[in-house]
């Protein structure tokens, strides 16, 4: 694993994914209702699966920030992914998660997020991080709003009308 580090909170360990891990990841990308709000709302099959998790250590490798997996740390249980992402199209790193069904309304992916935010703008030293929602997905507008991030219009991206957040790391005076 070595570049990607381990963030931990107080339910949550943020990790690089292992080889056990893509049969989970295939069971949470399956279930069409996860995805309904992304781009593309199909199931993903499996080899699309383990392109993505492969894709994760190459981000990391450029860019030194990326996404983790979400383990429970009680159950070790993987709950889904959070992290970050630079945008090929506009050169702006995106906050983004997802989680399976059975983790929502629990607070996870707020935890999630605000630790990735927290290591983005400290640790990667990043200006800003933005975060794009479709506008009905309230659930998710609720962990922008938790994370310190602050809507600041809606655009498009990813052939989608979506709601833009961003947080700008504070600049200190010395």
């Amino acid at each position: 694993m070595g570049i990607i580090p381990v963030l931990e909170t107080a339910r949550l360990s943020l990790r690089g994914s292992y080889a056990g891990d893509l049969e989970p990841i295939c069971d949470i990308v399956q279930d069409k209702g996860v995805l309904r709000y992304l781009p593309r709302d199909e199931p993903w099959p499996q080899h699309v699966a383990a392109n993505w998790l492969t894709s994760q250590y190459k981000h990391w490798a450029e860019h030194h920030y990326g996404w983790w997996l979400i383990e429970d740390r009680g159950s070790r249980n993987l709950l889904g992914w959070c992290g970050l992402r630079r945008l090929q199209e506009t050169g702006e790193v995106e906050l983004l998660y997802l989680l399976r069904r059975s983790s929502w309304g629990r607070g996870i992916a707020s935890e999630a997020a605000i630790a990735s935010v927290r290591f983005g703008l400290t640790v990667a030293e990043l200006p800003e991080i933005i975060g794009l929602v479709h506008p009905d997905n309230i659930a998710s507008i609720r962990v922008l709003d938790k994370t310190g991030l602050r809507r600041v219009g809606e655009c498009s991206y990813f052939g989608m009308q979506l709601l833009k957040y961003r947080i700008i790391k504070p600049r200190h005076e010395g």
